[in-house]
């Protein structure tokens, strides 16, 4: 028992809701989690919270919860209530550039001390994802302490000692606290009855402060919690129970800042990559996922720590999810955008303030890319990540704002269209970008020549984002052969329906042209050509994007070539994957129609989505047969198996008999407009 009021207790909460939520799931969250921890907290004065909010769900409650902020701040000014830093927007800190690490964590001191009057000193790591190299961006930005899971910081040190108290960590000098999270606590809280837990703290080995760190939902939010947690009263129990322990010497609850600046740290760690074991796990292929499991339960998880066995990094999400991948890409595409722009702009300036307006917009950019690196949408968790829509899309929307704004910076506001060539996702391979003011086509010559990204800067939407189905998601998955895209080149029987029976899906395209054509009609053009096969017969395909000088319009033209010496008898079927809602609907003769289904198709195809307020058209130069499906993924949560629509998937088919040495030519026109909501 400790001399000055019993064994010190760090209890630490994360809350955090991505930008882009559901507003049921926002609401749920503060009328069953958010607001009940708060009144209960407030019955119980000794007790003693270090709190992290994100910044996307300060930014949420400032508009919509107000009474969140008030009681926050009133359990601030009780000292009951130290709160934490961070990435505003719950970025991955380690995959950031150091200026947008810098600028996401001054956004959230801001906002502390905007409606809380508060300088954290700590800061939480999105998934508690630690990087070695994290300290020398931190350090310098005022943070001193950070948590991570204690199983990562026993596993360096040269004995199995207790997961108590704090080590330092540092990185070129820049020195870093890290309080450890005791996984029996993680166990307990809030499964065990509340006494348990107290007498688990009281009596856990060594004489440091022991440490709970974990999300805040957990109260109230995740399934089947908060009939236990509020309804049965266990956090008021938890609560008491505390109390009793505090006055009677046995558990103090301590707020972190406080207690590092007065017990001293129990020694220097140099901690590898990593995170909490299940996110490890995640990270893996599903046959490495499965061969750590048998190793696992034949050493037992003890003895993976101590020979330093893991499972992957939380980077391994970027390379298992494609869709991952391509929006981190594109991420930092425009940050280093930006990062140029804001060059132009202060040399432009020579010395003098940046006009207002273009100060402005760079910084509505700015904001607009912070929102875009919130981690949610670039992983697998528990809860869907990757996987969910709604929050692919508003990451991807930001971007395509932060584009649109840039281009204003940039270009001004006269008409423009260019190309541009660079390795958009990160793969060593580079992709080609054809742009005007209202739209840009991001193409992977690679990779199909298909359209991986097609941005709608009107409106600010992307229209190629369709989750593909991944092996080890769902159960009885097998996954597609592919990411989903646009204008990906199928061939089939002559009916048209079986499995893909040419190599060009995925198939590498050559860059025959590439250029901004100047005559009367102003365009950036990409000429792409794959000598592939049709089973056994030799075929080439050439495809041509245009972009013109104004307007949403992108023109594809195909021309597919018999090159073999007998007839060719199959199906042509380019392939565009578009990311819809299930409010979109088709025009014909008779009205609007589902969208879903088989229809013929000669000329033009009007396509509405009134939730995004669009209308995409099709018009083809050749009869052709249209076949729309929608498209789900399976994801294995803890509710079960869920099944999520991602968007539909459009495919134009083409009868083709060709004798040798002939071609067929195909043209399709997508025009993207507005359309009443």
């Amino acid at each position: 028992m400790s001399a000055d009021g019993g064994r010190p207790f760090l209890f630490v909460l994360h809350c955090h809701q991505p930008a882009g939520n559901l507003p049921s799931v926002l609401d749920e969250a503060y009328d069953r989690c958010y607001l009940p921890l708060l009144s209960t907290l407030a019955r119980f004065e000794a007790v003693k919270v270090a709190l992290h909010i994100s910044g996307a769900l300060l930014e949420h409650a400032a508009l919509h919860r107000r009474a969140f902020i008030e009681a926050v701040a009133d359990r601030v000014r009780a000292g009951q209530v130290e709160l934490l830093g961070g990435g505003f927007y719950e970025p991955m800190l380690s995959v950031l550039p150091d200026a947008d690490v810098a600028g996401q964590l001054t956004m959230m001191r801001a906002c502390l001390d905007k409606h809380f009057g508060a300088r954290p000193a700590g800061v939480w790591l999105t998934e508690r994802v630690w990087e070695p190299d994290l300290p020398r961006v931190l350090a310098p930005a005022g943070a001193r302490f950070t948590f991570l899971d204690a199983h990562h910081v026993q596993a360096v040190l040269p004995e199995r000692g207790a997961a108590d108290g704090y080590f330092v960590t540092e990185k070129a000098g820049q020195l870093l606290a890290v309080f450890p999270v005791d996984r029996g606590l993680r166990d307990r809280i809030p499964a065990a009855e509340p006494e348990g837990v107290v007498d688990y703290i009281a009596g856990a080995p060594g004489v440091g402060v022991l440490t709970f760190a974990d999300d805040g939902e957990k109260l109230g939010l995740w399934p089947g919690s908060y009939p236990w947690v509020h309804e049965a009263g266990w956090l008021s129990r938890f609560f008491g129970a505390l109390s009793a322990a505090g006055e009677a010497g046995r558990v103090r609850t301590v707020l972190p800042t406080a207690y590092l600046e007065s017990a001293p740290a129990r020694g220097r760690v140099y901690i590898p990559s990593g995170a909490y074991p299940e996110l490890g796990r995640w990270a893996l292929s599903p046959e490495a996922r499965a061969r750590f499991a048998r190793v696992e339960a034949a050493v037992g998880p003890d003895e993976l720590d101590r020979a330093h066995l893991r499972g992957g990094t939380w980077r391994d999400f970027l390379v298992r999810y494609p869709e991952a991948g391509w929006l981190h890409g594109r991420m930092l595409s425009v940050s280093e955008r930006l990062g140029q722009a804001l060059d132009e702009a202060t040399a432009q300036a020579g010395g003098r303030p940046m006009p207002s307006a273009q100060q402005d917009r760079l910084a509505s950019a700015q904001r607009e890319l912070y929102r875009a690196q919130g981690a949610d949408p670039y992983w697998r968790g528990w809860f869907g990540g990757v996987h969910l829509p709604f929050l692919r899309a508003d990451a991807h929307r930001a971007l395509v704002r932060a584009e649109a704004l840039l281009d204003r910076a940039q270009q001004g506001e006269d008409p423009f269209v260019l190309f541009e060539e660079r390795d958009l996702d990160l793969d060593g391979e580079l992709e080609v970008s054809l742009a005007n003011r209202t739209l840009a086509a991001h193409v992977a010559p690679h990779d199909g020549g298909a359209v991986r990204g097609l941005d709608d800067k009107v409106r600010g939407l992307q229209l190629v984002d369709v989750m593909a189905r991944w092996p080890g998601d769902g159960a009885g998955e097998d996954g597609d052969d592919r990411t989903r895209a646009a204008f990906v080149d199928r061939f089939f029987a002559p009916e048209g329906s079986g499995p893909d029976l040419g190599d060009f899906a995925s198939g590498r395209y050559r860059v025959v042209e590439l250029a901004v054509d100047e005559d009367e009609d102003v365009q950036a053009r990409l000429h792409l050509r794959r000598e592939g096969w049709v089973g056994e017969a030799p075929v080439t395909v050439d495809k041509t994007y245009r972009v013109e000088l104004e307007g949403g319009h992108l023109a594809t033209a195909y021309r597919v070539l018999n090159r073999g010496a007998e007839r060719l008898s199959a199906a042509f079927g380019p392939e565009l994957s578009l990311s819809l809602s299930e409010q979109a609907r088709v025009r014909s003769a008779e009205g609007w129609a589902p969208v879903i289904g088989a229809r013929a198709l000669a000329g033009e195809l009007l396509i509405e989505d009134p939730q995004d307020g669009l209308r995409v058209v099709l018009d083809v130069s050749r009869p052709v047969r249209l076949e729309v499906s929608e498209v789900f993924t399976e994801l294995e949560t803890p509710a079960g198996q869920e099944r999520l629509r991602q968007g539909l998937t459009l495919r134009l088919v083409v009868d083709l008999d060709l004798a040798p040495q002939e071609e067929a030519a195909l043209t399709v026109a997508l025009f993207l407009r507005e359309a009443p909501r």
